[in-house]
């Protein structure tokens, strides 16, 4: 089982490259989706995050409201690093969970892990290699700007946080332009799949399986 990280900064095209990835048969676990997992009232994270960040960041049921979060991280930048070091270590466990289901179940030849702060937390020395997507800065803004739930305000602040593209060419063991076609990015993601194919995996036994929980 080869553990291939995805990262890349923002609306750089990780979520279509994470389908191409699983429409040629690789299993994708999203770190975003996994975090939104851990911010529903069932888990005690979201309560934690309310109150370390002294702002009313949940909805009814208790859920983090991530407008509201993205709001109150805007005005007190200080509060997002005390969010990540409460959501990191339980996201690294519950990547872990589904990790272990997956291999437990399938026999994919791949895993690819999509984490966008994949070189902050951390999670690159947990993957065999990490490939990283990557394209113009006016095609990212474009392209952020395109989501209902993005504001100008807001890509300025989540940009500001983002490593620039040549400290991902330098991070990352291999590089996905997607400022081409559709069909373009697909190649390109078809080669490293062939790479991959012929690489020796260690990540899965030798190293995640030594994280608790």
């Amino acid at each position: 089982m080869f553990i291939l990280g995805l990262t890349g900064p923002l609306a750089s095209g990780k979520t279509t490259v994470s389908k191409m990835f699983k429409e040629a048969g690789a299993s994708v676990l999203s770190a975003d989706k996994l975090v939104h997992e851990l911010q529903q009232s069932h888990y005690p994270y979201a309560a934690s995050i309310a109150a370390h960040t002294k702002k009313d960041v949940l909805d009814e049921q208790g859920n983090i409201d991530r407008t509201k979060l993205g709001e109150a991280l805007i005005k007190n930048p200080e509060s997002l690093k005390i969010v990540e070091d409460i959501l990191h270590p339980p996201l690294r466990s519950l990547i872990k969970e589904r990790i272990s289901h997956i291999t437990s179940e399938k026999h994919d030849f791949l895993i690819v892990l999509e984490v966008p702060l994949m070189f902050k937390s951390g999670m690159n020395e947990l993957c065999d290699k990490v490939a990283s997507c990557i394209c113009l800065d006016e095609t990212r803004h474009q392209r952020a700007l395109e989501r209902s739930s993005m504001s100008e305000e807001k890509w300025q602040f989540l940009n500001s946080k983002q490593r620039s593209n040549v400290e991902f060419q330098e991070l990352a063991d291999c590089l996905i332009n997607t400022d081409g076609s559709m069909e373009e990015t697909s190649k390109k993601v078809t080669k490293i799949i062939q790479k991959v194919q012929t690489l020796p995996a260690h990540a899965w036994e030798e190293k995640w399986q030594k994280i608790p929980g």
